[in-house]
């Protein structure tokens, strides 16, 4: 599936919006959709980039997404009088809908419905007189009890509308697939120091590299990507020592270190210099500060690791 931020989804709403939808050759000899020369027509801006993904907190307070739906008029011109336009949501259940067509369309795909009790989007909307579109404002009430480990849709459809304005039909449809991320969840940059006891080649810093640490829970993050061993050393640990790192919420310490193979990495901290006297999440600088252990332990087998956040991933 592919990820699309919501700077990216804003500015090239914002282009479409503001310029007109960009047509080729079929669509300007009838072949598709509605030529806005000949007929008047609402529409999707943004369809053609279905189906666009977002990221939500996992928090049970409100979460307002207002820049990412809207519907626009195809014509070149503004609305010369109110244009009211009536949606349907159609998301569907586990035997029909956008998501179940995605889900088909898409093999592997596993997107759930996002729960309707969950969100509000507004079924009917006004292009005032003089005005170009209209944003569709998201209110998602709590994401406490999705699933990290899967994804969820929402399927919207135009209907109608008012005032001679057709729906073009190629553009009437748009899926929006929602994860959800905690506050640990990003783009890190890893620097550190390796022990891997009586092999020098293996031991020593490491970094700085960069890894992305994905929400695996309310309140833990799973390292994704290769652990490296100490630089110049060209190897890393084989698949299933990646850490999934549980930090406590009240205190920002961090509780748990496991690995995809089921593996307790749990260490005391050894290095100071680079962990501190706390394995930890530092809120102010969003840094991780953690060692890990596995086999004979931090003797023989020892990674400190600090992970600071670059970036949403």
């Amino acid at each position: 599936m592919k990820k699309v931020s919501l700077l990216t989804i804003l500015s090239a709403l914002l282009l479409v919006l503001g310029t007109g939808c960009l047509k080729d050759k079929g669509f300007e000899n009838g072949q598709y959709g509605i030529n806005v020369t000949d007929i008047k027509a609402v529409s999707f801006p943004n369809a053609g980039s279905s189906p666009l993904s977002f990221g939500l907190n996992v928090t049970a307070s409100q979460q307002l997404v207002n820049d990412l739906l809207a519907v626009s008029l195809e014509t070149s011109g503004l609305a010369e009088a109110d244009v009211s336009v009536t949606l349907s949501n159609t998301s569907g259940n586990s035997s029909e809908g956008d998501v179940k067509n995605y889900n088909d369309n898409n093999p592997g795909a596993n997107i759930q419905v996002l729960p309707a009790d969950l969100y509000s989007v507004p079924l009917t909307a006004t292009i005032t007189t003089g005005q170009k579109f209209v944003k569709l404002p998201l209110t998602v009430f709590n994401t406490t009890s999705l699933n990290p480990n899967l994804s969820y849709g929402i399927g919207l459809t135009i209907s109608s509308a008012t005032n001679g304005y057709q729906v073009a039909q190629n553009m009437r449809k748009i899926l929006v697939i929602f994860s959800v991320k905690n506050r640990l969840d990003g783009v890190y940059e890893i620097t550190g120091s390796a022990l891997r006891a009586g092999d020098p080649v293996l031991s020593g810093d490491f970094g700085p590299y960069e890894r992305s640490i994905e929400t695996s829970g309310p309140n833990s993050g799973q390292w994704k990507g290769s652990v490296l061993w100490a630089n110049g050393s060209s190897s890393a640990l084989p698949a299933g020592y990646e850490p999934n790192i549980t930090v406590d919420p009240a205190t920002d310490a961090i509780t748990s270190i496991t690995s995809t193979a089921g593996i307790f990495m749990t260490a005391p901290v050894v290095r100071t210099d680079i962990v501190g006297a706390v394995q930890r999440y530092d809120v102010a600088t969003k840094t991780l500060y953690f060692e890990f252990t596995y086999g004979a332990g931090p003797t023989s087998r020892l990674f400190s690791i600090k992970a600071k956040y670059l970036r949403p991933r």
